[in-house]
């Protein structure tokens, strides 16, 4: 068996994009952290530990600052989000009333069977409107860069709307719902024991790319081309023809992990159809601007804070990094690191199109966001700008329904081939990680009993 990687550009890795400085600065330009719990964060934790690399993590405790305190910016004012049974009881800016009281008449409301419902219509029905605007909403905007207005929360809160689903009640689901009962072991084991609540390496999230890559190139079953993009795919019955850089080749079976949109252009010409759904994904481009601020402290501990859709500003949110991961700091410590993320869904009417724009604006944009949010009056000493274009997929309302187009075509018409990343099932590091182990495992347990 050999196992032959296209992969278009000119660095594998993917929105995971590191760079790491001789003064020990670290800094992430795409995903930055991984979070410790949850199910598809076990398969992320095992494969560090199949990779040798549970030495390097830099884990974050759910005592921790980062992971207990949250930040909303709204009216001029930053505002930290209600936590712990203090929180839920006091009224807290810019809630109009104790949490609790937001929420205590749910667990008493009659579920409702639902196909599928924006993450707004959601939260507004199960809740209230400002649980929707000042949590749903920035919520939305620091995971996905997208409006809740237009997300899916069955597609991209499918646990929390399984729970009403099955229970009636989000809050009562949350107290009935089975507990997994796995006994973890190794550095599962390990993230429990110690309460991990979010996670990276010493050397960023790219450590873990580079590491897969040296096993794949020990091993003479693996071919990887770098900078060789994948122009067609025909499939023919059980097998698939595959063209790149002038060359044919026929394989047994096609993993896809290319954004949808790239898919579809390389399969549209025998599959029309296929290709009309996969491109009904949408994506949003987000700038990062990553700033470091020497012989500053930033007064605020926490993990950051987001902005909310109502309020004027272009930046969704920012990332206090000194204060999450003080280890990829500047070695001799006299500095501060922050990240703002610009744009996403609101991209085009903030900037115009991305394929035009001005790197410098969004370094100015971020800057003036960090004096007027912030209060910090001063100039940054290193500034990275990245666009990432169409770095996240939507999971709009009915992306459940274009999923189930796409397995039914590639069912009926037994295609050769298997969607992975992020367009798909999930858009987190962990989901991809976990979702591309599932499917591994699926063709292999298919291959065996044929």
């Amino acid at each position: 068996m050999k196992i032959l990687l296209l992969e278009s550009s000119n660095r594998l890795g993917g929105w995971i994009q590191t760079s790491q400085f001789d003064d020990g600065t670290v800094f992430e330009h795409g995903p930055r952290n991984m979070r410790a719990s949850g199910k598809s964060a076990v398969n992320s934790l095992k494969l560090v530990e199949d990779l040798g690399l549970e030495n390097d993590i830099i884990a974050v405790p759910k005592s921790h600052p980062a992971a207990k305190k949250r930040f909303l910016y709204v009216n001029k004012t930053i505002s930290a989000l209600p936590s712990g049974p203090l929180g839920l009881i006091t009224k807290q800016p810019p809630f109009s009333k104790p949490l609790a009281l937001l929420a205590w008449k749910e667990p008493f409301k009659r579920g409702t069977p639902l196909h599928d419902e924006s993450v707004y219509d959601f939260f507004c029905r199960l809740f209230d409107k400002e649980l929707a605007e000042y949590a749903a909403d920035p919520l939305c905007r620091g995971i996905y860069a997208g409006d809740c207005r237009k997300l899916s929360v069955k597609s991209c809160f499918p646990e929390v709307f399984n729970l009403e689903q099955k229970y009636g009640s989000l809050i009562r689901g949350s107290l009935l719902m089975d507990r997994d009962k796995t006994v973890p072991t190794g550095l599962v084991k390990k993230s429990k024991d110690e309460k991990w609540s979010l996670w990276t390496l010493r050397h960023g999230l790219s450590q873990i790319t580079r590491a897969i890559v040296d096993v794949l190139n020990s091993d003479d079953r693996f071919e990887i081309l770098i900078g060789v993009k994948c122009e067609k795919v025909d499939f023919l019955g059980p097998t698939a023809k595959i063209q790149y850089k002038g060359k044919q080749v026929e394989v047994d079976h096609v993993l896809s992990s290319v954004p949808s949109r790239n898919l579809a252009s390389i399969i549209e010409d025998q599959h029309s159809r296929l290709a009309t759904d996969l491109r009904k994904i949408p994506t949003v481009s987000c700038g990062v601007v990553n700033l470091e601020f020497e012989d500053f402290k930033l007064q605020l501990e926490g993990f950051g804070h987001l902005v909310p859709s109502s309020e004027p500003s272009k930046v969704l949110g920012m990332l206090y990094e000194s204060c999450v991961f003080p280890e990829h700091n500047r070695k001799d410590g006299r500095a501060t690191r922050l990240t703002c993320m610009l744009g996403g869904a609101w991209f085009e009417e903030y900037f115009g199109n991305p394929d035009n724009c001005d790197l410098d604006l969004l370094g100015e944009v971020a800057v003036t966001a960090v004096k007027q949010q912030l209060r910090v009056d001063m100039r940054p000493s290193r500034i990275i700008i990245r666009l990432q274009k169409n770095c996240i997929p939507q999971y709009h309302v009915g992306h459940c329904d274009i999923m189930e187009k796409l397995d039914t075509y590639i069912g009926e018409h037994k295609l050769p081939l298997t969607l992975v990343g992020a367009s798909y099932r999930g858009a987190s590091v962990n989901d991809c990680i976990s979702n591309a182990k599932l499917e591994v495992e699926k063709l292999a347990n298919r291959n065996r009993s044929s």
